[in-house]
């Protein structure tokens, strides 16, 4: 599968192809924004395929209004469109490869994109000439030589009039930024490219050091994966470390900058940082990456003893007083407990089968069905309520009964105070 805009750059790939025998399929996808010029460029392609001799598949997109809905730019949009429909048509004609026609000055121009944009050495090491199916075979050939082989053949192209306003960050790179150092460097594009290429050999060896420390420090988990902050902490450098790891869950490098402010110095529990479609949440031990936002509901958290206030999955304040300062509280929202009895780190998680406790007012244990039934809690209220724990019991159906165990008696010393804060409805 051919991508053919009609431009210079994919006709000479697509003459290349044909001509060396090559079994293709051309595709083209009309975004619509330059009304009948783009109308233009789809009926030229359709034309040129059919001289070539060989199919050609079409797509039409308004890519404005999916660039609104997605909230992106509309240049994120029609690249995001145009691979989704790549593989899609791939797939329909059973083509091995996608071949695009990216060239050297593409890669020049994108070093700078992604140097403005933040992406780390993985964005400066220049775009794969193969990933997945996709493959540019023309990134090693300048927009010169190109030119020069449609000269040489006579070949028709068709002029993109948007390439020359200066409104798109690519052009305003390609006409005006990229030429003044070719004032001060002659040379600059081929001393570009040769950076480029001694980057991506530096990608390799940070990927590869960031695999092995992985393996330290990284834990899969059938929710997504939990890095250990003591380990990682004990690192160099954590945060290129963890901008490795993170990026292929979609965290830009300005999310993973903040993340690891936040746990460098202090370890704040329930701050939550999110990608398109990931979230990642820190706790005094681990910061837990979801692979789906919805699985952050259902997993656990762990609260250590120095940890004063959690704001995930649900807000409590923890408060330690001496007995004689404690004073009865009969709100449900308020859990006073035995601080001596408990053991750290305490987890907050959802109810299983079997589980049981001591409710408060009674001598023996309960199965926590049992307890919910009486309350006559449905399917989904049951699944929503939280368990305070310690070690293997659990301490305070949240909002609802502590354990007798854990009660505050005249033995106690020592009385930990756990409140539920009243959830913000504004």
């Amino acid at each position: 599968m051919v991508a053919v805009s009609g431009g210079p750059d994919s006709i000479v790939l697509l003459d290349a192809l044909v001509s060396r025998g090559f079994d293709c399929v051309v595709a083209h996808c009309n975004f619509h924004l330059r009304g009948n010029e783009s109308d233009g460029d789809a009926d030229f392609v359709a034309r040129l395929a059919e001289k070539y001799g060989v199919t050609c598949c079409r797509a039409d997109f308004d890519t404005e209004k999916i660039a609104r809905e997605r909230k992106i730019s509309i240049e994120m949009a029609a690249r995001e469109l145009r691979y989704e429909w790549f593989e899609q048509m791939a797939d329909c004609y059973d083509c091995q490869t996608i071949a695009v026609a990216h060239n050297a000055d593409d890669e020049v121009e994108t070093f700078f994109l992604n140097l403005v944009r933040g992406t780390g050495v993985h964005g400066l090491s220049g775009m794969p000439e193969c990933r997945g199916r996709v493959v540019r075979p023309m990134l090693g050939v300048s927009r010169g030589e190109i030119m020069r082989y449609i000269e040489s053949k006579g070949l028709e192209y068709r002029t993109d009039s948007t390439n020359s306003l200066s409104i798109y960050k690519r052009n305003k790179l390609r006409h005006d930024i990229i030429p003044l150092f070719e004032e001060m460097n002659p040379s600059f594009r081929s001393t570009m490219l040769k950076n480029i290429s001694l980057l991506s050999e530096v990608e390799d060896v940070v990927s590869d050091y960031a695999a092995v420390v992985g393996n330290r420090c990284i834990k899969h988990m059938d929710w997504g994966v939990r890095i250990d902050l003591d380990s990682l902490l004990a690192e160099r450098p954590v945060s290129l470390l963890l901008y490795e790891w993170l990026r292929e869950y979609g965290f830009s490098s300005d999310v993973v900058g903040q993340l690891y402010a936040s746990v460098k110095n202090e370890r704040i529990s329930g701050k939550k940082f999110f990608s398109d479609n990931c979230v990642a949440v820190t706790n005094h031990r681990y910061i837990d990456v979801y692979t789906s936002c919805q699985e952050i509901t259902n997993a656990p958290v762990y609260i250590e003893k120095q940890e004063k206030v959690i704001n995930h999955p649900v807000a409590l304040l923890f408060e330690e007083l001496s007995a004689e300062d404690f004073k009865v509280d009969a709100n449900l929202g308020v859990a006073a407990l035995d601080a001596d009895k408990l053991t750290y780190p305490l987890v907050l998680r959802h109810w299983t089968k079997g589980d049981r406790f001591v409710p408060f007012g009674m001598k023996g244990s309960k199965k926590l069905s049992d307890f919910f039934a009486d309350k006559k809690l449905s399917v989904i209220e049951k699944d929503k309520v939280w368990l305070l724990c310690s070690a293997a019991d659990i301490v305070w159906v949240v909002g609802m009964r502590i354990d007798a165990r854990y009660a505050v008696s005249g033995k106690t010393r020592r009385v930990m105070r756990v409140v539920l804060q009243a959830e913000d409805k504004k």
